[in-house]
């Protein structure tokens, strides 16, 4: 940006006194230069510009998702998923967009003035003082408006984060919308949610076309000011014609870079806003941490002990009240009670996605605390009541039990958990796309999805949280039969409301609002008074219903096939 106006300052000065037209020739190609040494500097601004903003930001989104990875479930539970989503995809395309175009531009803008201001200040110091000051007001501008945008893109970036969340969380449940009739409710949430966000987007754009129209004005004052201090120096032969015409350029080209930044500074704004969010993300207090100290044991050992262990999800509102609880390496253990009596949170506290308040969760003998997460979770194999599957193949979803695992080895333990034989029935087999959280599939047959995939886990500790819950009697025969056979040389924790199923359990465990309120066999817990004996009798009950009703309903068909 200097050179052409040094060059044409000369070609000027040439004009105005005689000199060999060599020299005008020789000027005249050093402007060539000059212009194609600013193309290249641009090529080379922007292409490197790209370049270090898609490097420093592709670590920034491996530290996010690493964060998140390290985060407790406590974290999880209480964000919205299209919120995070937001913050992963949304936020960081954002900074990405204003990284890689406007950079370079924030470089310039405070390099350019500096630079082209100590020029102007040798060439003539009164004038350069002219086209200085309104640099002064448009900062003092950019200082008072820097904090009302920064909260009105904020505004912004956490509407659009509400709008994904909920747009995310109805597509996912759409069949349930559809079913209970509440499609008409839910376009009316995303209406209010995406008026929220208009009129957020709205004054955030008000704002900054207010700052936008004011600095593009004041920008246009220096010229003017040049222009006419300048015109009446060079009257009172205070200032030649080449040095006005230098000036002129110079304070044009002086103001561009903020004329730019001034044009940038919305998206300046929103990434502002962005980072800050995606910070909510990375200084976010990591509750389940690995203690520094945490070691793999020299001997493993595979008995579990919950030792007056307290927890709550919420403070003040504990689940579990002093529970102690022992499981012995090789046995079964079977937690029964009444929805909501803590059995599932029991599960968690073992596979260590949360930590007790109060109490401790021993693994052979040690703290969990003091063992590392991965030795933790690589000791357990979990089935879940809430089956959660990617969409991806048959194959990879059994394989997040071992990556490494063979194709003889998944089938190996579909077959285990009675999955073989309709996974072969799809359109590609193994291979085949089972949807977004397995879509494609029957409640039950994600449930033997991840049962296989608990299997090839080969962990020595196996934990089962309402395993057959969504499984046919015929199914579930198969299944407890394929589990039967690894009990032998495992720790299981087993979470049931069959208690049919968990007659042959080392210890029975029964949860009531958090407190244990009876142990022991199934055949001593029938007989005796308590939760159990009740439990136990009303699903017998049920079950004669059950079976009842299915033999008056197969009677009335039969008439009818008859006639």
């Amino acid at each position: 940006s200097v050179l052409p106006a040094l060059i044409i300052r000369q070609m000027l000065t040439v004009l105005a006194h005689p000199s060999p037209a060599s020299t005008l020739v020789w000027l005249g190609l050093a402007m060539v230069a000059a212009t194609a040494l600013m193309a290249v500097t641009r090529y080379l601004e922007g292409g490197f510009g790209h370049i270090a903003a898609f490097e420093v930001l592709h670590d920034l989104r491996m530290r996010i998702y690493e964060q998140l990875q390290r985060l407790s479930m406590g974290f999880h539970t209480r964000q919205q998923s299209g919120t995070i989503a937001a913050k992963v995809i949304g936020d960081v395309e954002t900074i990405e967009f204003f990284t890689a175009h406007a950079g370079i531009q924030l470089i310039s803008a405070a390099t350019v003035p500096f630079l082209l201001g100590i020029l102007m200040l040798a060439v003539n110091w009164q004038l350069a003082l002219v086209a200085l000051a309104p640099l002064a007001l448009i900062l003092l501008i950019l200082v008072a408006f820097r904090r009302s945008a920064y909260q009105a893109f904020m505004r912004y970036r956490d509407e659009l984060g509400r709008l994904n969340g909920i747009i995310i969380d109805h597509i996912q449940g759409v069949g349930v919308l559809k079913a209970f009739a509440a499609l008409g409710h839910a376009r009316r949430a995303i209406d209010e949610r995406s008026e929220a966000l208009k009129k957020a987007a709205t004054q955030a754009n008000l704002i900054h076309t207010w700052y936008f129209a004011g600095v593009e004005w004041m920008a246009a004052i220096p010229v003017a000011l040049v222009l006419l201090v300048g015109g009446l120096m060079a009257h009172a032969e205070q200032l030649s014609i080449p040095d006005l015409v230098l000036f002129v350029f110079l304070t044009t080209q002086l103001y561009r870079p903020v004329t730019e930044l001034n044009r940038q500074l919305e998206g300046f704004r929103n990434a502002e806003a962005a980072t800050d969010r995606i910070f909510e993300i990375l200084n976010a207090p990591v509750e389940v941490a690995e203690s520094p100290t945490a070691r793999i044991p020299e001997r493993a050992a595979y008995d579990i002990a919950l030792d007056h262990v307290t927890f709550a999800y919420e403070p003040g509102r504990p689940v579990l009240h002093d529970i102690s609880i022992e499981l012995t390496e090789g046995s079964v253990l079977a937690l029964v009670g009444p929805s909501g009596a803590g059995k599932t949170t029991v599960a968690n506290l073992i596979a260590r996605f949360w930590d007790p308040q109060q109490g401790a969760v021993r693994l052979g003998g040690v703290d969990l605390r003091e063992l590392p997460l991965d030795y933790v979770h690589r000791s357990i194999g979990l089935v879940l009541q809430d089956v959660f599957l990617f969409n991806d193949t048959v194959s990879a979803n059994i394989k997040i039990g071992n990556p490494e695992a063979t194709d003889t080895q998944v089938e190996a333990a579909a077959r285990a958990a009675d999955a073989h034989e309709f996974v072969e029935e799809l359109p590609k087999g193994y291979d085949t796309v089972i949807g977004e959280r397995g879509v494609r599939l029957s409640g039950g047959q994600k449930q033997r999805i991840s049962i296989a995939r608990a299997l090839l886990r080969d962990a020595p500790i196996l934990i089962l949280d309402e395993a057959t819950s969504s499984v046919d009697p015929e199914a579930e025969h198969l299944i407890q039969a394929a589990l039967a056979r690894l009990v032998a040389e495992r720790t299981v924790l087993v979470i049931a409301h069959r208690l049919s199923t968990i007659r042959q359990a080392t210890e029975i465990v029964v949860l009531d609002k958090g407190r244990v309120v009876q142990r022991g066999r199934h055949d001593d817990l029938v007989d005796a008074p308590g939760l159990y004996a009740t439990l136990y009798r009303a699903q017998q009950m049920a079950r004669r219903w059950d079976v009842a009703t299915s033999q008056r309903a197969e009677e009335e068909r039969l008439p009818q096939a008859v006639e």
